[in-house]
Order: structure tokens, then C-alpha cells, then sequence
């Protein structure tokens, strides 16, 4: 009987220890039950709220959900849409390079794409989609894919790009003009200059010598200001304003260009001082005539907006490396002055520090940006250093040059003689280091 005993109390164990192992199965379960549940819906949630649209494709390419986000870009209910084919969805022209990236996602790796679908309206939309591969309880891939309307913004992009081409074309249209204009009227203009210059050859008296200078001076300033707005043109609409590589003599650029001013300087009662650096080369390579127009332009400037005092020139090397030396010319007079607030309107197009300046003294507000633009193009940059007085300015140029090989500059040498017995022979000494006119 003992042992019967004992049976029951092992079977009746066995069973207890049965119904608890039962009972702890039920338990995870139902806790992994409940914490899926948590999962998925949490997951609803995202998918639900989320801003993005968001659909779950099947292996097949068939739609199986989409989020209120894809409803509302589409313009379809969700029922209209489930079963729907992938394919018929997207553009035609993109199926082929989508179809691709359909099939790198089945195999398991995210792709990224640009397509475009049709809304119910029939309005075509630009989305950027990312596809995510994802596997599903029964280990089956469905793909996600979430993307963001791009419809706007490569719109505003076209437009911007269809702006920017008509710009474009206007800037060329005009360059265009302007170079056929300023042929027309440079024609006439040198027939006026011409004549006045056989004119003021002939004997004339005091009075009619001066008309025709006028008439002279006034042809020159034209010609000048047709030239710097068809080279700014040029700038504006993208070209290039060619430099040439040719040797010439530094000092000659210097000093004629200086000598065009002596009698404006002179006229003023204004002191000239040029400071050429013992240690020069002779001979440059590089464009002569834009050289020329810079400094011509600077010096132009600083004897116009000078009334007392004086301007000096001042040229001189700062490090030279084999052939490629670089080079400072430094402008500076006694003049009105730039206002610290207006030095920033400089260099720019059309732009004068003050209104009353071009009723005044005249100009374009063209110069200073040419030549910023030409200093530029010659390696080089064009500053301004404004003096303690405020009344004084110092233009500093620095820019690189090539000086020329003594074959280049046995020519340039020959000239600059004859240019100096020439101008001496006129009773103008060519200036020399620390002298005045």
C-alpha cells in the first residue's frame, strides 16, 4: 500500500508540474502576444501619423496599405488603391529604371530613386522614393517605401533655370548691341576727332583753337566712356576681355601715362611726384594697353577729385621668383576723400560714393569695377587704404608680370630712347625719382 501511495504522490507531482509548465507556455505567450500587439501598434501609429508618404508593397509589386499622407498626395482613398499594381502607378518612361531597383530591394538592400506617378487628377508628381526591404512574421519580404514630393521644388528650379537662360540671353542680346552700336558711333566719332585734330593744324585764332579743343576733348571723353561700357558689358554677360602677352616697357606705360595729365595738373596748380624703383626691370611681358587703361583710370580719378595738394605715383617690386615678378603701383592724392561707410561702393558697377559726384565731376561709376575686373585678370588684386585725414586715398594695384628676356626688350629699349628724346625735345622732361611737376 506504501507504495501506491507514493505512485499517486509522484503522479499527482507529474501532473502539478505539467499544468505549471502549461500554464507558464500560456503566459509567454500571451506576454509575447501582448508586446507584439504594443509593437504593431505602435507602429500603426508611426505609420498613420507619419508626414512622409508611406507604402507596403508585396513581393509580387502589389499595394497593400498606404498612409493618409499618400491618400491626400494622390488624391486616392486607400481602398481605390489596394491591389493595385506598382507598375501601373509610375511613369512609363521610369518603369525600366525603377523595375531595377525593385529587384536590388527583394534581394535585401535599401535603394533610393527619383520616379514619377499621375494623382487622380492626372497631375504628374516628382517624388524622391526610398525602398526598404522588410520581413514580414512569415519571413516574407515586403518592400516599404517612403517618399517626399518634389514637385515644387523642381519646379522653382526650372523656373529659375528658364530665368537664368533668358537672363542670359538678354545679357548676350545686349553685348551684342552694344558692340554694334559702339562700332556706328566710333565711326562718325573718329571722322569728328580727325578733323579736329587737322583743324587745330591750320592757323587759327586764340578763340577758334579753343572751340575745336572742345570739340576735341569732348570726342576723346565720348570714345572713353562708349569703350568702358562695352567692356563692362562684355564682363556683365560671362566673356572675357582677352589680355594680351607681349613685352613692353614698364616705364613707358608709366610715364605716358602720367604725361596725359600735365596739363590738367597744371591747369589745377597741383603738385605730380613719381617714384619708379631703381630695381625694375626694363622690359614686362603681359598686356600693355589694359595697363594702361587701369592706370590711366586711377590717375584720372585722383587729379579729377583733387583740388589742392597733389597726387603721386609710385611703382615698385615686391618679391620676384625666377621671371615671375610681382609688382605694386600705389596711387594716392590729396582729395576729397571716401567715406569709410561708402568704400564698400567702390568697386561696384554704376555706383559713386556720392549723387552729387557725377553732377560735379561727371563719370559713369564704371571705372573702378573695370579695372577691379582687368587687375584681376592679370593675376593681381586692386585695394583701397583710405588715410587718417579722410581726405586723402591710396589705391594699392598688386598684380604678377613675366619679365622679358633680353631678346624681347632690345626693340622696347630703342623705343623707350626715342620716347624719351621725344617728349624732352617737346620741353617735358620724363620724370625721374622723387621729382615734381
Amino acid at each position: 500500500m506504501d507504495w501506491l501511495n507514493m505512485f499517486g504522490v509522484v503522479v499527482m507531482l507529474a501532473i502539478i508540474a505539467l499544468i505549471l509548465f502549461v500554464l507558464s507556455l500560456t503566459l509567454e505567450k500571451k506576454a509575447a502576444w501582448k508586446a507584439a500587439e504594443g509593437n504593431r501598434s505602435r507602429y500603426d501609429s508611426i505609420f498613420e501619423s507619419n508626414p512622409d508618404t508611406v507604402c507596403l508593397f508585396s513581393q509580387d509589386g502589389r499595394l497593400l496599405r498606404l498612409n493618409p499622407a499618400a491618400e491626400k498626395l494622390t488624391g486616392y482613398r486607400a481602398e481605390e488603391l489596394e491591389g493595385t499594381r506598382f507598375w501601373d502607378l509610375i511613369n512609363p518612361n521610369d518603369i525600366r529604371r525603377v523595375s531595377r531597383c525593385f529587384l536590388r530591394v527583394k534581394q535585401g538592400r535599401s535603394q533610393t530613386v527619383e520616379m514619377r506617378i499621375k494623382n487622380k487628377e492626372g497631375q504628374v508628381l516628382e517624388l524622391s522614393t526610398v525602398f526598404v526591404p522588410w520581413n514580414d512574421r512569415h519571413g516574407m519580404v515586403d518592400i516599404y517605401t517612403i517618399s517626399k514630393d518634389l514637385t515644387p521644388s523642381n519646379a522653382a528650379k526650372r523656373e529659375l533655370w528658364k530665368a537664368k537662360t533668358e537672363a542670359e540671353n538678354a545679357l548676350r542680346i545686349k553685348s551684342e548691341f552694344l558692340a554694334v552700336m559702339s562700332h556706328e558711333i566710333h565711326t562718325p566719332l573718329n571722322g569728328v576727332l580727325g578733323m579736329s585734330d587737322l583743324l587745330l593744324d591750320t592757323e587759327l585764332n586764340e578763340e577758334q583753337r579753343d572751340y575745336i579743343g572742345i570739340i576735341r576733348n569732348s570726342g576723346a571723353d565720348l570714345v572713353e566712356i562708349i569703350d568702358g561700357v562695352l567692356d563692362y558689358s562684355r564682363l556683365e554677360s560671362g566673356g572675357q576681355i582677352t589680355l594680351a602677352e607681349d613685352p613692353y616697357v614698364l616705364r613707358d606705360v608709366v610715364v605716358g601715362t602720367l604725361q596725359l595729365f600735365i596739363g590738367k595738373l597744371r591747369e589745377k596748380r597741383l603738385k605730380a611726384i613719381l617714384e619708379l624703383d631703381p630695381g625694375l626691370p626694363e622690359v614686362l611681358v603681359g598686356d600693355e594697353k589694359r595697363l594702361r587703361q587701369v592706370l590711366h583710370n586711377l590717375i584720372g580719378n585722383a587729379v579729377k577729385f583733387t583740388e589742392e595738394g597733389g597726387i603721386s605715383v609710385k611703382v615698385k617690386e615686391l618679391e620676384r621668383s625666377g621671371r615671375l615678378i610681382k609688382l605694386e603701383f600705389r596711387i594716392q592724392d590729396t582729395g576729397i576723400g571716401i567715406p569709410k561707410d561708402k568704400q564698400h561702393l567702390l568697386f561696384k558697377p554704376f555706383s559713386q560714393t556720392d549723387s552729387s559726384i557725377s553732377r560735379i565731376y561727371g563719370g559713369t561709376g564704371l571705372g573702378l569695377a573695370i579695372c577691379k575686373s582687368l587687375v584681376e585678370g592679370m593675376r593681381g588684386e586692386i585695394t583701397l587704404t583710405p588715410m587718417l585725414q579722410g581726405a586723402e586715398a591710396v589705391f594699392y594695384i598688386e598684380t604678377g608680370y613675366y619679365a622679358a628676356v633680353a631678346d624681347e626688350g632690345k626693340e622696347h629699349n630703342l623705343a623707350s630712347r626715342q620716347l624719351a628724346a621725344g617728349t624732352e625735345s617737346e620741353g617735358i622732361q620724363p620724370f625721374s625719382k622723387n621729382e615734381n611737376v
